[in-house]
C-alpha cells in the first residue's frame, strides 16, 4: 500500500455536506470541543497520523449544523456561507502556519434552513513537527458577520519511534471508495468526518472507523506473516460490553483499516472504543482509544436526507 499520504506537504482545506447529529445544548453528553460566541456554534476534532521526513499529519474536522447559519433568499433557493480560519501558534506563541477559507452553498428548501439534521464538514490538515501547539479555530457567519471561537492546546502525537505504532482512530459518518488525490480520502477511502463523534438512533445506521498501523516487521519472503488487532469496547461506567479480536496479514510495513459497527447494538449513552494491536512476529502491542456518544433522533428522517451528499 501506499505509505505517504496525498497532498502530505500542502495545506489541504475541503467542505462538504452531510446528515449530522445536532449540538446538544447545555448536556453532559461528550463532545470534543464547542466553539464559544455570538456567532454559529461549531465542532472541532482532530486526528493525528504519520506523515513524512519524521513529520505527524495531523486532520481537523469542523462541522457546522445548517441551523446555526443565516440563509438569504437567493432567487427560487437559500444560501448561507461561513468564514473558517485555524491558527497553529508554537510555544512561544508565534504563528507555525495558518489556513482560512470561505465555505459558501445552497439549499432547495427554507425547511433545510433550519435543519439540525443536515451541516457542513470541514477539513484542513497540516505536516508539523510532533510538539505542543495552541490551534485557534474562528468560524464567521458571512451573513451577520458573527463569530464563534476555539482556543486550545494541541499535543501532537510522535510517530518517530521504530517501534509498532498507531494513529487516532477516527470516528466517521460514512466510508466508501473513493479516489486518491481527492479531499477526505485516504488510502483509496472516502472518510467523511463526524466532528461532534456523536451518533443518533434514527439519523445513522451505522458508526465507521478509520485507523492505520505503521512499522510492522515485513518479510516478503513470510507473505503469511500476520498481526492482530482486538477491539473493545467500554460503557460510560468503564465497563466492557464487547470485544473480538482479528488476525490479518501483513499488507507491509504500513496498514490502514476500515471498518463499520450498526449503530443497533448501542443503547443511548456515552462509550470508548480500545484498538489494541500486536505484531506476531515480535509480539510487540500499541493501542488507540477513542470516545464517542449515542443518542435517540427523535424526528424521523425525511427521504430527502437519506441520499449521498455532494462532494
Amino acid at each position: 500500500m501506499k505509505t505517504p499520504r496525498c497532498l502530505l506537504l500542502t495545506l489541504w482545506m475541503a467542505s462538504s455536506a452531510l446528515a449530522a447529529s445536532p449540538l446538544p445544548g447545555g448536556s453532559d453528553v461528550h463532545i470534543p470541543i464547542v466553539s464559544t460566541g455570538d456567532g454559529p456554534r461549531f465542532c472541532l476534532d482532530y486526528c493525528n497520523f504519520q506523515g513524512v521526513d519524521n513529520k505527524t499529519y495531523v486532520e481537523f474536522y469542523v462541522q457546522v449544523s445548517y441551523s446555526e447559519l443565516q440563509f438569504i433568499k437567493h432567487k427560487d433557493r437559500f444560501k448561507a456561507g461561513y468564514h473558517l480560519k485555524l491558527t497553529i501558534l508554537d510555544e512561544f506563541d508565534q504563528v507555525v502556519e495558518t489556513q482560512e477559507t470561505n465555505d459558501q452553498f445552497q439549499v432547495d428548501s427554507f425547511a433545510e434552513t433550519v435543519s439540525t439534521q443536515k451541516a457542513r464538514a470541514s477539513l484542513m490538515a497540516f505536516t508539523l513537527k510532533p510538539t505542543t501547539y495552541r490551534v485557534k479555530a474562528l468560524v464567521r457567519d458571512l451573513e451577520t458577520m458573527h463569530a464563534t471561537r476555539i482556543e486550545q492546546e494541541l499535543q501532537l502525537g510522535d510517530f518517530r519511534a521504530p517501534n509498532l505504532l498507531m494513529s487516532d482512530i477516527q470516528l466517521s459518518s460514512k466510508i466508501e471508495p473513493g479516489e486518491d488525490g481527492q479531499p477526505y480520502v485516504k488510502n483509496s477511502r472516502y472518510i467523511l468526518p463526524n466532528a461532534s463523534r456523536i451518533f443518533a438512533h434514527g439519523l445513522n445506521e451505522s458508526i465507521f472507523i478509520y485507523f492505520e498501523v505503521y512499522n510492522l516487521l515485513y518479510d516478503q519472503l513470510k507473505p503469511q506473516a500476520t498481526y492482530t488487532t482486538r477491539f473493545t469496547f467500554l460503557n460510560g461506567d468503564g465497563e466492557p460490553i464487547a470485544s473480538f479480536a482479528r488476525t490479518h496479514p501483513k499488507p507491509g510495513p504500513t496498514s490502514a483499516h476500515s471498518m463499520k459497527f450498526p449503530l443497533s447494538y448501542f443503547p443511548n449513552g456515552n462509550y470508548k472504543l480500545i484498538i489494541q494491536t500486536r505484531d506476531d512476529a515480535t509480539g510487540q502491542t500499541c493501542e488507540s482509544v477513542r470516545d464517542f456518544s449515542v443518542l435517540d433522533w427523535s424526528i424521523a428522517l425525511s427521504e430527502e436526507n437519506l441520499h449521498l451528499w455532494p462532494r
